[in-house]
C-alpha cells in the first residue's frame, strides 16, 4: 500500500515540475522567445542537448496566454533646461560655450541612459547615448558639442526631442527664444518658460540660480561691476557719462594685469590692460566708449567699446589667453549695475552704482512686474473700468504718473477709474530688486477717431525743465505706449525732444529711444507693414501745427508713393497724452537713425553709415563724391561712371524731384544720406522735415542748386554738376515727367488734401482748444494748400521752374513733357 502511494506522489511531483518548466519562459520571457511551445521556448530554459527533437503538439483545447508586455519608459527621463544661444552664461571644462540641455532622472532607481536618444528631428535618432547611468533626481549636463553631447546645435523654434530606447518620443521642448544667455527652464505646471535665472545642474528657479551661482568661484582677477548706458556718473578722465566696468583684484596678494584683456566678444582678444600691478582688493576703472578704439579718452581708460544692458558678453582673459572670468550683462535696470558682493560668488544687481567704491546691497534676482487681469487700452462708452493687478510679491501702486515705490498705496483690490488715468505698479519680493514699473493707460470715453499713444515720464520735474526749456540732450526714463489694435505695442523707453526751431515752439517734438535696460529694440507691426525693429521712434508736432497740421506728412506720403529709391519716413497721425493728460495730434514716425535705413534695405544695423549734411571735408562723401564735383567734368562718360559708383543715382534723383516739387526752402540741415556694405555701399539720399513746403512758388530748384540758396555748401555744386551730363540729366527730366503726369498730378495731390482733412478734421476743435489756435484758421490753411495746387496750376509751374533752372530746350521739354 505504501509502495503505491509513493509511486502516485512521485507522478504527481513530475507533472508540477513540467507544469512549471512549461510556464517559465512566459515568467521570464528572452529577447528571441516566440509562442509558448516552440523549441525556442523549451532550450531557453534547460540544456539545448537535452531538449526533444521535435516539439511536442500543443493541446487545441488548452487557452492562448498573453504576449509579454513592452517595456514602459513614461516618465523616467525628461529635459528640464535648455539654452539655445550660450554666449556667456555656462562655458564648458574649456571654457568654450555651446548651446546645452539638461536631463533630469524622474524615477527612484538609477537609470541607464544606453538607447536614450536626443534630437532636433523627431524621426531621426540624431545622438544617442552609449552608455551612462543617472541616479534617482539626478541631473545630466549635456554640451552641444560634437564630443560628450550631440554633434548639432538648436536654432530658434526648432524642437528639441528625448527619445526612449524603443523610439518613442517621451518628452519635447519648442526652442522659442533668441535671447542670449537666457534658458528656456520647466516650471512645476510642467510648461517652459524664458528666464535669465539659469540653474544648470540644479533645481529649477530662484533657489537653484542662488546655488548654481555660489558653485562658481572668483578668480585673482575678476569683473566688480558694470554700469551701462549711465547717464550720472562721469568717469574721471570723461567729458560725458558712459558705459564703464570695474575690475577687482580678488586674491590677497600683488596682481601684475599687464597682458590680460577684456572683450565683448568671445573670439576678439579686445582691449588690452594696462601695466600696472593692483594690490588686493584694489580696483580698476574702465570707460566703454566705442568713440576710439584704442588710448583713452583724457587720463580715462577706454576699451574702445560700449556696452548694451539687453545682451552683452564681457570676457575677461589672462596673459596666456585663458578665460579667467565671463559676465553676461542683461536685465540691468535703468541708472543701476550688475556685479559682484562681498564674499560670495555669482552676480548681483545694485539698484545704485558705485564706481570706486564698495558696492552696495544687491539682489540676486529682480522681482515680477505686476500684470493686469484687464487689458489697458481705450475704452469708450463704459460707466467705468476695474482694474486688476496681480503678481507674487506685494504690490505697490499710484494713480499720478509718478513711480510707485515702498512707500506708494498696497494694492488689496481692484482699483476703479471712472475717467482717462494711469495705473503704475511695482512688485516688491524678499531678496530680489524691485520689480520694473508696470504702466497701464486707461483712455475713458474720450472717443478719439485717430489710434491714440499714451507717454509716461518718470520725473515730471526734469521732464517739465527737458520741455520748457528745449533741452534737447536731457533724456527723461518713461514708457510709451500705442492703443492701435493689432498694431499696439507697451515699451519702457527714455523720452527726448526732437527738433530744432520747433524747440521754440510751445508745441513740441518727442522722440523715444528704447536702450538695452528696457530690454532693447521695439519689435513689432507698427505702421501696418509685417513685425519690424526699431530703436527709437519719433511723435512729431512739427513747425506745421498751427497751420494745416499735416504739411509734412503730405509730402512724405506721396514721396512714399513716387518712389522705391528715395528714403522717407512712414507715419500715423495719432492723439498724445502724457501721463494721462491730453496733448493733441501727433504724427508717430520712423525715426532717422541707422535701424530706419536698415529695414528698408534690409541690411543689419550695425553695417550702416549715416550722415547728416554737411560732412567733415575729409569723409567719404566729401572727398570721393563732392570734391570732384569742383576738380572734374561729370559730364565726362567714365567720371559720371564712377559717381554713379558712389551714390544711388535713382536715389539722388528721386529726392531731387521731390524737394524741386514741394518748392521747400528749408532743405540746408535737411539732407542725410546712408549706405552700407551689404547692398552696394552706394549713398542713399531721405527726403524729410517739409514743414515749409507750398509757401513760395519759387522756392524750388534754384533754392537747391545755387550757393546764395539755403541748401549748404556739398548738395548744390554736385547737382550743378551732374546736371551737365546727358545721361544724368535726361533721366532726371523723363522720370518728373513720368511722375507729373501721375503721383505728382494736381489732381492727385488734391485729393491727398482732401484725405488729411477729412482723417483730422474730427479731432482738430480739440486739437485747437489745447494750443489756443483758432479752428477757422485750420480751415483757411488747409484752403491754402489746395489754393497753391490750383492758383498756380502746379503740374505746369513746377516744369516750368524745372526747366528754366535746367536751361532745357523748348523742343526737348516739348519731346519730354508734352506741354
Amino acid at each position: 500500500m505504501k509502495k503505491k502511494i509513493l509511486l502516485i506522489l512521485s507522478a504527481l511531483a513530475m507533472a508540477c515540475v513540467f507544469l512549471i518548466l512549461g510556464h517559465l519562459p512566459d515568467l521570464y520571457p528572452s529577447p528571441d522567445a516566440q509562442a509558448p511551445g516552440s523549441v525556442q521556448e523549451q532550450t531557453a530554459v534547460g540544456d539545448p542537448a537535452a531538449a526533444p527533437a521535435s516539439p511536442a503538439l500543443p493541446d487545441p483545447e488548452a487557452p492562448s496566454l498573453p504576449a509579454p508586455p513592452a517595456a514602459d519608459y513614461t516618465g523616467l527621463l525628461r529635459i528640464d533646461e535648455v539654452m539655445v544661444k550660450n554666449k556667456a552664461a555656462v562655458p564648458d571644462d574649456s571654457g568654450a560655450f555651446y548651446d546645452w540641455a539638461e536631463l533630469t532622472n524622474l524615477s527612484d532607481a538609477a537609470l541607464p541612459l544606453q538607447g536614450w536618444a536626443l534630437s532636433d528631428r523627431a524621426e531621426e535618432r540624431r545622438f544617442v547615448f552609449e552608455s551612462g547611468e543617472l541616479g534617482p533626481g539626478e541631473r545630466l549636463l549635456l554640451f552641444f558639442d560634437g564630443v560628450s553631447g550631440p554633434d548639432f546645435s538648436l536654432s530658434t523654434d526648432e524642437t528639441l526631442s528625448l527619445l526612449s530606447p524603443d523610439g518613442a518620443v517621451q518628452d519635447a521642448v519648442l526652442c522659442a527664444t533668441d535671447r542670449s544667455d537666457f534658458s528656456l527652464s520647466r516650471g512645476e505646471d510642467g510648461s517652459f518658460a524664458e528666464t535669465a535665472w539659469i540653474s544648470p545642474g540644479h533645481p529649477n528657479g530662484p533657489a537653484g540660480y542662488a546655488a548654481w551661482s555660489e558653485s562658481r568661484p572668483l578668480g585673482a582677477l575678476a569683473v566688480w561691476e558694470a554700469a551701462v548706458y549711465e547717464k550720472e556718473y562721469i568717469v574721471p578722465g570723461m567729458k560725458e557719462p558712459c558705459d564703464w566696468v570695474e575690475l577687482r583684484n580678488c586674491s590677497d596678494a600683488p596682481l601684475a594685469i599687464e597682458g590680460y584683456t577684456l572683450s565683448d566678444k568671445a573670439d576678439d582678444p579686445g582691449w588690452a590692460l594696462p601695466e600696472r600691478e593692483l594690490q588686493p582688493g584694489e580696483l580698476l576703472l574702465v570707460c566703454c566708449h566705442n568713440d576710439e578704439k584704442d588710448g583713452s579718452i583724457g587720463s580715462a581708460l577706454n576699451t574702445g567699446f560700449s556696452l548694451a544692458a539687453d545682451s552683452e558678453q564681457l570676457y575677461l582673459r589672462d596673459a596666456a589667453g585663458a578665460l579667467v572670468d565671463v559676465v553676461s550683462l542683461h536685465q540691468i535696470p535703468a541708472g543701476g549695475s550688475l556685479g559682484r558682493a562681498e564674499g560670495q560668488n555669482g552676480l548681483f544687481y545694485f539698484a545704485s552704482p558705485t564706481p570706486g567704491a564698495a558696492n552696495g546691497e544687491g539682489f540676486r534676482t529682480i522681482a515680477e512686474a505686476p500684470g493686469s487681469l484687464e487689458p489697458d487700452g481705450v475704452f469708450d462708452d463704459v460707466d467705468q473700468v476695474r482694474v486688476e493687478l496681480s503678481a507674487p510679491g506685494e504690490i505697490h501702486y499710484t494713480l499720478d504718473g509718478t513711480v510707485p515705490d515702498e512707500s506708494s498705496p498696497v494694492y488689496s483690490e481692484p482699483i476703479v477709474l471712472g475717467q482717462t488715468g494711469l495705473v503704475r505698479a511695482v512688485a516688491l519680493e524678499e531678496g530680489a530688486l524691485p520689480s520694473p514699473v508696470t504702466t497701464l493707460s486707461y483712455i475713458v470715453n474720450e472717443h478719439h477717431t485717430l489710434p491714440v499713444l499714451s507717454m509716461a515720464v518718470d520725473d515730471l520735474g526734469r521732464f517739465q525743465t527737458m520741455y520748457y526749456n528745449g533741452y534737447k540732450v536731457w533724456r527723461v526714463p518713461g514708457h510709451i505706449a500705442l492703443y492701435d489694435g493689432e498694431h499696439s505695442f507697451s515699451r519702457d523707453c527714455d523720452v527726448t525732444l526732437k527738433g530744432w526751431t520747433s524747440l521754440e515752439l510751445p508745441k513740441k517734438s518727442f522722440g523715444v529711444e528704447f536702450k538695452g535696460c528696457y530690454g532693447g529694440d521695439l519689435v513689432g507691426d507698427v505702421f501696418g507693414d509685417g513685425e519690424e525693429r526699431f530703436s527709437t521712434l519719433a511723435i512729431r508736432g512739427g513747425q506745421d501745427f498751427g497751420f494745416s497740421i499735416f504739411r509734412n506728412e503730405l509730402m512724405q506720403d506721396l514721396c512714399l508713393e513716387a518712389s522705391d529709391s528715395c528714403l522717407t519716413q512712414r507715419s500715423k497721425y495719432c492723439i498724445l497724452y502724457v501721463d494721462g493728460r491730453y496733448f493733441g495730434i501727433y504724427a508717430l514716425k520712423e525715426d532717422l537713425d541707422k535701424q530706419f535705413y536698415a529695414t528698408h534695405a534690409g541690411v543689419s544695423k550695425d553695417s550702416v553709415q549715416s550722415e547728416k549734411l554737411p560732412v567733415d571735408m575729409l569723409s567719404d562723401f566729401q572727398t570721393k563724391v563732392v570734391d570732384r564735383s569742383w576738380r572734374e567734368d561729370f559730364s565726362d562718360p567714365e567720371v559720371y561712371a564712377q559717381i554713379c559708383q558712389e551714390i544711388d543715382i535713382d536715389s539722388l534723383i528721386d529726392w531731387f524731384i521731390m524737394e524741386n516739387f514741394a518748392a521747400n526752402p528749408d532743405v540746408q540741415g535737411n539732407v542725410r544720406i546712408y549706405r552700407s556694405p551689404e547692398n552696394g555701399n552706394k549713398w542713399s539720399f531721405c527726403y524729410y522735415d517739409l514743414d515749409w513746403a507750398f509757401y513760395y512758388p519759387d522756392n524750388n530748384v534754384g533754392t537747391i542748386i545755387d550757393d546764395k540758396g539755403n541748401a549748404g555748401a556739398q548738395m548744390p555744386p554736385l547737382l550743378r554738376a551732374l546736371v551737365r551730363n546727358p545721361e544724368f540729366l535726361d533721366k532726371t527730366l523723363r522720370r518728373f515727367a513720368e511722375l507729373n503726369r501721375t503721383v505728382l498730378s494736381n489732381e492727385h495731390v488734391l485729393e491727398k488734401i482732401d484725405a488729411y482733412q477729412a482723417l483730422l478734421e474730427p479731432e482738430v476743435p480739440r486739437e485747437r482748444q489745447r494750443w489756443g489756435l483758432e479752428l477757422d484758421q485750420w480751415y483757411v490753411r488747409v484752403d491754402e494748400l489746395r489754393s497753391f495746387i490750383t492758383d498756380n496750376d502746379w503740374e505746369i509751374y513746377s516744369i516750368d521752374q524745372l526747366c528754366y533752372y535746367l536751361k532745357v530746350s523748348a523742343a526737348t521739354r516739348q519731346e519730354i513733357f508734352g506741354r
